[in-house]
């Protein structure tokens, strides 16, 4: 009897499921979609928590130790302790969730487009120094922009585009079709096709070709109110016979002699001042030798994204997710990986499902603006079109002078909710709901009952405006 005993005790640890770790409830739904019943689940942050001012106990360190793997999400509690999770716990297989997402930043307000600092938008991208010494600035020739270019705007025009549209509002107070609707009034030009050779530019337009020989009449340096720079380099038309435009000016983000395979142009007849006033259309050219798929890459590329971690909220990131869980898992019990596959496949059908109710009940509401008071909708609100406007900044309650801000926004736009999150201070939210008018409503961004509760999120948000 002792004998059997002592067997059942010692098969015990056998039969036990294998530990996964996640950071927060949200991910112990997607892996119990992927793994079922196969792994026990341990949640380092509980509902209800401020996920973004969490401190690690030992009895949490003790069921990490116990893990196979720890699934991250880029809280800021995770970044010092991962270094350390990899040299105290050997066995344990750290992964990133964040895997092929594209980030926002957690900071949030209304940037400067340095792309083309003159235009004085609200959109940044940065493919140059936007800081720099006039002295810095050196003279550049026609060679620099030899070749053969074509418009970008026929690619905004079929939705090509959109893409780096989506990515451009994850970091800004503007919604995709706003931003979308901004770069067509900048993108916009009748000319298709620009090539350059020699000293000799042409302008191809639908039923004329327009050539002109340019002479280098120096370059212009632009100085905005953010304290930063652009410059652009001009050239005048000699040929006194030529129908081409008399003034040209390129913008391509270099400061000194640098071969360009793209450029924002600006040209006309009256002077070069007359050119410096332009600041909402741009036309852009791209190398003829770039693919559009290239194009669409580099623009990507300079994105400025970041650091925000809350991409649990958008269905269609969590396929993401998903498919980096069911990888892992499978690396881990490549036993279990056809389980992990079809439950996989499963999910990605629910979540393709829970995105078309959620474009459902949001369909009439695109650029509607909506007050929060943390700051974790920003993936949400690019997903479908909304706007998210956060009480808190940079995690912290906001100042009298933001708290008024925010008071004329509600009152402007017609806002009649404030949003809060369960575990966060609602103080700042109820004095600007009592100032506005607006009532107080509950969304629950760390609930294990992930799906049900992002529903309920979109219905009340569908129902404030």
């Amino acid at each position: 009897m002792k004998k059997t005993l002592a067997s059942l005790i010692f098969a015990l640890p056998l039969l036990a499921k294998p530990i996964i770790s996640v950071s927060i409830p949200p991910q112990s739904y997607f892996v119990q979609k992927i793994a079922g019943d196969s792994v026990e689940i341990n949640e380092v942050i509980s509902p209800n928590t401020d996920e973004h001012n969490f401190e690690f106990k030992p009895s949490t360190m003790q069921k990490l130790e116990q893990s196979d793997i720890y699934f991250t999400i880029g809280l800021e509690f995770e970044k010092p302790m991962i270094y350390k999770f990899k040299d105290t716990f050997k066995n344990l297989s750290i992964i990133d969730t964040r895997k092929d997402i594209k980030l926002l930043y957690t900071t949030f307000e209304y940037a400067h487009h340095e792309e083309e600092a003159e235009h004085k938008t609200h959109f940044e991208h940065k493919h140059a120094p936007v800081v720099f010494k006039d002295s810095e600035v050196k003279d550049r020739t026609i060679n620099d922009y030899q070749g053969e270019f074509y418009s970008v705007y026929p690619l905004l025009l079929d939705d090509s585009l959109d893409e780096i549209f989506y990515l451009k509002a994850l970091n800004n107070k503007q919604s995709k079709n706003e931003i979308k609707a901004y770069y067509k009034e900048g993108y916009k030009s009748d000319i298709d096709k620009i090539l350059i050779n020699n000293d000799n530019i042409s302008f191809y337009k639908k039923n004329e070709v327009l050539k002109g020989t340019y002479a280098y009449k120096g370059f212009k340096i632009f100085t905005y109110e953010s304290g930063k720079k652009g410059v652009r380099y001009q050239f005048e038309n000699t040929d006194k016979t030529s129908k081409a435009p008399k003034f040209v000016q390129f913008s391509d983000h270099q400061i000194s002699p640098t071969k360009s395979n793209h450029f924002h142009i600006f040209i006309g007849d009256l002077s070069f001042e007359a050119l410096n006033k332009k600041m909402l259309n741009w036309p852009t050219f791209y190398s003829t030798l770039l693919s559009k798929e290239q194009i669409i890459e580099d623009q990507i590329t300079h994105i400025e994204l970041g650091n925000d971690p809350h991409i649990w909220l958008d269905p269609l990131l969590v396929k993401t997710q998903a498919r980096t869980i069911t990888q892992a898992l499978s690396k881990q019990y490549p036993h279990n990986k056809a389980l992990y596959e079809a439950n996989l496949a499963k999910f990605q059908n629910e979540l393709d499902a829970l995105d078309t109710k959620i474009k459902s009940l949001l369909k009439d509401k695109k650029d509607k603006k909506f007050i929060v008071y943390h700051p974790s909708w920003a993936y949400f609100a690019a997903r479908y079109d909304l706007v998210q406007v956060p009480v808190e900044i940079e995690g912290k309650e906001p100042k009298l002078k933001d708290l008024k801000t925010l008071i004329e926004l509600a009152k402007k736009e017609k806002i009649q909710t404030i949003f809060v999150q369960k575990g966060f201070p609602q103080s700042a939210a109820k004095l600007l709901a009592k100032e506005c008018g607006a009532t107080i409503a509950e969304i629950d961004h760390l609930s294990r009952d992930w799906e049900n509760e992002l529903l309920k999120s979109a219905q009340k948000l569908s129902q404030s405006f």
